[in-house]
C-alpha cells in the first residue's frame, strides 16, 4: 500500500502553490481554492485506496471463498463523496446456498445498490436542509466544489429517507426545583418559502447560569412551527 507515492502528486501540487503565494506569483485567494482542489483529490485517493484494499482482503478471505463465489471481478460503481466523485472498483458475488447476489465490500460499508450520493454529503445536505430550502442547501454544500452540486429532488429524497434516532429515556427521573417555560414570536425562512413568515418558538428551560456574555439557559429545549399552522407542538 504506497501510499505516499499515490498522493505524492497532490502534495507537491500543494508545496509549489506554497511557493508561488511567497513569491508573489499567484494571490491568497487563488491559492486557497487550489488548495481546497488539491485536498479533495488527497481525500478522494485515499477513500478509493481504502474501498479497493477492504475488496481486495474480501477477495482473498478464506471466509468468503467458503461461502460466496465470484460472479464478476471490477464491476465500477460511481458515488458522489464530500471529496468529490468517487470511482472505485469491486467484485460481484453469489452465496452458494442462499443464491443470494452482492458486492461485498459496498454492504460491508453500507452502500446501497442504487446509491449516488454518499452518506457523509447526504448527512451534510440533512443538516443544511433544516435551516433553509432543498436549492439553497445544495447551492452551499457546492460552493467551494461545484462537482457536488445535486438536485432539489435528491435532497428532498434523502431528507424523506431519513429517519432519526429516537434518543434513549433517561433512566432516572430528574427531580428539578424550577422550570421556565417562555414563548415568543420571531420571524424566519421557512423551507420552500421565499419570504419570511412569523413563527412561534417555545423554550422550556431550567433557568440562567453564567455571567456576563457567558450567561445560557440550563438545559434548554427548543420547540417551534409556523405561525397559523394548525396542530400541537
Amino acid at each position: 500500500m504506497d501510499l505516499v507515492r499515490l498522493v505524492g502528486r497532490e502534495i507537491l501540487s500543494v508545496v509549489e502553490g506554497m511557493s508561488k503565494v511567497f513569491e508573489g506569483e499567484i494571490d491568497y485567494q487563488t491559492f486557497e481554492a487550489q488548495l481546497k482542489e488539491n485536498l479533495d483529490g488527497i481525500g478522494r485517493t485515499v477513500v478509493q485506496l481504502v474501498l479497493e484494499t477492504i475488496e481486495e482482503r474480501i477477495y482473498e478471505s478464506e471466509e468468503r471463498k467458503r461461502e460466496w463465489k465470484v460472479v464478476r471481478r471490477r464491476d465500477r460503481k460511481e458515488i458522489l463523496t464530500i471529496f468529490g466523485q468517487l470511482s472505485y472498483e469491486r467484485s460481484y458475488y453469489q452465496h452458494k446456498e442462499s443464491k443470494k447476489y452482492a458486492y461485498l465490500v459496498d454492504e460491508q460499508i453500507g452502500i446501497t445498490p442504487h446509491a449516488r450520493v454518499g452518506h457523509n454529503l447526504k448527512a451534510a445536505l440533512l443538516e443544511a436542509s433544516s435551516k433553509m430550502s432543498y436549492e439553497e442547501a445544495t447551492i452551499q454544500e457546492s460552493r467551494n466544489n461545484p462537482e457536488l452540486k445535486v438536485s432539489r429532488q435528491t435532497v428532498a429524497l434523502a431528507v424523506k429517507k431519513f429517519t432519526p434516532v429516537k434518543s434513549q429515556p433517561p433512566q432516572e427521573k430528574r427531580d428539578v426545583r424550577a422550570l421556565y417555560i417562555e414563548a415568543d414570536e420571531d420571524h424566519v425562512r421557512i423551507r420552500d418559502h421565499k419570504r419570511k413568515k412569523p413563527t412561534l418558538l417555545i423554550y422550556v428551560h431550567e433557568g440562567v447560569i453564567g455571567e456576563g456574555s457567558r450567561r445560557r439557559l440550563k438545559n434548554v429545549k427548543y420547540f417551534t412551527k409556523p405561525w397559523g399552522y394548525g396542530g400541537r407542538f
